[in-house]
């Protein structure tokens, strides 16, 4: 299983610092996107950080975790910053398929990201054009906030619906848990707060691989 370090950051200033901190020890970073209406957490926005992801991205396989409604906005952005895959949430308003596919079209790896009060089903309909599925275990856009392991059920119960791609499981993990992302055999454990809010940020990535 790897560990993937996450930035949700709500300032450029922010973003920069724990971004120049994270790539120093992590090949793969995942950054956070929120427009305010999955966590009511307005991130910083893509335009202002373009360029810092792009100075780290010929090293570094970035992944950006959209939980906003218009996701297609993002893309030229994105490709611009040499992000490689992009994540959207499953229970995003409108057409999902047409921007999956659109982003599939443009080089992109492609996932979707499932909110704790919803079923597994609804990836379903999407599994041959999605890469992976990331398995929210905190309400999205509020990194930080408790982690619910009830969710971790997700990941056999996507494999069961036939899904050959990658897992990932995203929100409260740290080394409390961790083991029991790897018990439910996640590809992914995505680990933000726990790592890049301590003093320390190496040093809790080095022990998370240990455990």
């Amino acid at each position: 299983m790897k560990i993937v370090p996450a930035i949700l950051e709500n300032t450029r200033e922010a973003f920069v610092e724990t971004l120049s901190k994270v790539a120093s020890f992590s090949d793969h970073i995942q950054i956070d996107f929120d427009d305010g209406t999955f966590g009511g957490n307005k991130t910083a926005k893509l335009e202002e950080i373009v360029e810092e992801i792009r100075k780290f991205s010929e090293n570094i396989h970035f992944e950006a975790h959209l939980m906003v409604q218009r996701p297609l906005e993002y893309l030229v952005g994105l490709e611009k910053a040499g992000v490689h895959k992009v994540i959207i949430q499953a229970e995003k308003d409108g057409e999902l398929r047409a921007v999956l596919e659109e982003y599939a079209y443009q080089g992109f790896l492609v996932g979707l990201g499932i909110a704790p009060e919803s079923d597994v089903e609804i990836l379903e309909p999407f599994f041959e054009i999605i890469d992976s599925v990331l398995i929210m275990t905190i309400e999205p856009g509020h990194q930080g906030n408790e982690f619910l392991p009830d969710n971790l059920k997700k990941v056999a119960q996507v494999r069961a619906l036939g899904f050959a791609g990658e897992i990932e499981v995203d929100g409260g993990i740290d080394d409390t848990n961790i083991k029991l992302v790897k018990e439910k055999e996640a590809d992914v454990a995505v680990v933000g707060h726990y790592l890049v809010k301590s003093d320390n940020p190496q040093e809790r990535f080095n022990s998370l691989n240990a455990i």
